[in-house]
């Protein structure tokens, strides 16, 4: 048997003890113990395989943090991807068709007495217990990615609920204060300011319902075709 299938088969056994479940962790381990292994035969020659995995048995642990912590930092990366692409230009059309309905209902009121606060916080409950609901029919439990996904899932939502936040209360505080200098004529502008941020936060909200599932979709769809052609997933 040749050393390189030797390193295989036993960092194969390693990977199979460690209990991993899901195959992207276990295929990322593995790559990671594959390299450090190679890594300490070319640093030293006379350095045996076995005694390399031997020397590496205190990295494991090490490795599989490092892997975790970079799968979790890629998936977050992604989620926190969907609040950003609001500014895309693909996005902002939506965003502005949006704005302009809030904007028609803002002037229908008095924009003062609006209950935004309490309409955001409900819509952005809303939109987290149905992304919920959707991911709970799914299965995520294959793979760590889509773990990561379903346990940060609350990260656009939280973001896009903060944006609207501050947005309202810098808005509001504006058009009091216009409102109190008797300056009529701009005080459309804190509305279409409200507005623009309405529609932003009701596309990232909207962004977030679809591209989530569609994230865990695309990594489930990857899952099956793994497990079609014979690898353990």
């Amino acid at each position: 048997m040749s050393t390189e299938l030797a390193v295989t088969k036993d960092v194969d056994h390693i990977i199979n003890c460690l209990n991993i479940e899901q195959y992207d962790l276990r295929i990322e381990v593995k790559d990671h113990l594959m390299c450090l292994i190679h890594d300490k035969l070319d640093i030293d020659d006379s350095l045996s395989y076995k005694e390399a995995i031997q020397s590496s048995r205190f990295e494991i642990t090490q490795l599989i943090h490092q892997v975790k912590a970079t799968i979790a930092d890629q998936k977050r990366d992604d989620l926190t991807k969907i609040v950003f692409d609001v500014f895309k230009a693909d996005s902002l059309f939506v965003c502005f068709s949006l704005a302009a309905l809030v904007f028609f209902f803002y002037k229908s009121v008095h924009f003062l007495w609006v209950p935004d606060f309490e309409i955001v916080f409900f819509i952005s409950l809303f939109t987290f217990v149905r992304l919920r609901w959707l991911l709970r029919k799914k299965k995520v439990n294959v793979s760590y990615s889509n773990l990561i996904l379903k346990r940060y899932s609350f990260i656009p939502i939280l973001s896009a609920l903060g944006f609207m936040l501050i947005s309202l209360i810098t808005t509001k505080a504006l058009y009091a204060s216009f409102e109190n200098l008797n300056i009529d004529f701009l005080l459309s502008i804190p509305i279409s300011l409200g507005s623009i941020a309405g529609g932003m936060f009701l596309k990232m909200l909207l962004d977030a319902s679809i591209k989530i599932p569609d994230m865990i979709n695309n990594q489930s769809q990857i899952d099956n075709a793994l497990r079609e052609i014979g690898y353990a997933v």
